[in-house]
């Protein structure tokens, strides 16, 4: 492998990730690497749109920091992490160097990042030596952004050691929904408005930003069933959720990786979702049904169904931990990046 200084990691963590709860974890593995950390968190008083703007602020800014790396000649390659929201105007300072972006954004979305002004991510494309997708079928539509990339699958990891069952085998009838990003809460919601009218004993518990909740409250059914909005929440309080809870249910409008279904793996939390591809890619057999976003009576039966068959439960429950730990816990992804590193810079 190259000299330390040769790789720069370049990355930064967003306001709802914690330590061990996102993408960023990556670096915690590539410490034999120069990683260069961004992050930065405005005061926690200030109203939330106004700490998105200012963490936004603060990447473009941040980015001056890479133009000293940009210039030395030690330097062979740049990783972004981020770079639909780290990549400004480094693309121009591209000289010797290598570029390797890992991209997060399936490619139903790239037309609305275009029209969105999103030029410093889409001229990195062109011009990158090393783009990773985090879902293999993507490789195919990041080709016309990239014609002259070495295009890459790398999984999307998580903790394993962090995120863990619990030692206790009881578990409540938790529904648990978990992110806010291609969620399709309309989805959602029809479901948690059919277990009302079937006066269901389930219990819906919500991990999402608070302004999703002011928007859906007076459309929520109650007193039954039961549904609960938290937020705020800390890794320790993120991975109870997930211990405590039944199923995951996951509407989705796209994905190309999940953090959320990742980390219920882990947790042993099996799982309710849209049936897209790279949801039946990183679940496997935790995901005990694959669910039909317009059929939310057939969604409510799959998740009863799943919860009153104990044996079928827990073959989900063992699948997904295994899965989790054998196939996407961070060393392994980690070691994958430093595959690659070697086989841009040869």
């Amino acid at each position: 492998m190259k000299t330390r200084s040769s790789v720069v990691i370049y990355s930064g963590s967003f306001l709802h990730h914690g330590k061990h709860s996102s993408f960023h974890s990556l670096t915690h593995y590539l410490t034999d690497f120069t990683i260069l950390d961004v992050t930065w968190y405005p005061a926690a008083w200030l109203p939330n749109g106004v700490r998105a703007r200012t963490m936004a602020l603060w990447r473009q800014i941040s980015e001056w920091q890479l133009y000293p790396l940009l210039i030395d000649s030690k330097l062979k390659c740049i990783h972004f992490l981020y770079p639909e929201n780290f990549i400004f105007r480094s693309h121009k300072w591209k000289r010797h160097h290598r570029f390797i972006l890992t991209v997060h954004q399936p490619p139903s979305y790239l037309p609305v990042m275009q029209r969105a002004g999103h030029r410093g991510f889409f001229e990195a494309l062109r011009i990158a030596e090393g783009i990773v997708v985090l879902d293999e079928a993507s490789q195919r539509d990041y080709r016309y952004f990239a014609p002259n990339s070495i295009i890459k699958h790398i999984p999307h990891g998580v903790d394993v050691n962090f995120f863990h069952p619990s030692k206790s085998s009881t578990r409540k009838p938790v529904v648990l929904t978990v992110g806010n990003w291609l969620r399709d809460y309309e989805a959602w919601l029809r479901v948690v408005q059919a277990a009302a009218s079937k006066r269901s004993n389930l219990e819906f518990v919500v991990l999402a930003d608070p302004t999703l909740y002011r928007a859906l409250r007076h459309r929520i059914p109650h007193p039954c069933p039961k549904v609960s909005w938290v937020w705020g929440v800390d890794d320790v309080q993120l991975r109870r959720l997930y211990q405590d809870a039944a199923v995951l249910f996951l509407p989705l409008h796209d994905a190309v990786a999940n953090n959320a279904i990742l980390e219920a793996m882990a947790c042993g939390l099996p799982i309710v979702a849209t049936g897209l591809r790279a949801v039946i890619y990183y679940s496997g057999a935790a995901l005990a049904a694959a669910c039909n976003n317009s059929d939310p009576l057939g969604t409510l039966e799959q998740i009863e169904n799943l919860l009153l068959d104990r044996e079928r439960w827990l073959a989900a429950s063992e699948a997904g931990r295994h899965r989790a730990a054998t196939l996407f816990a961070w060393p392994f992804i980690a070691e994958q990046y430093r595959n690659f590193y070697k086989e841009i810079l040869a």
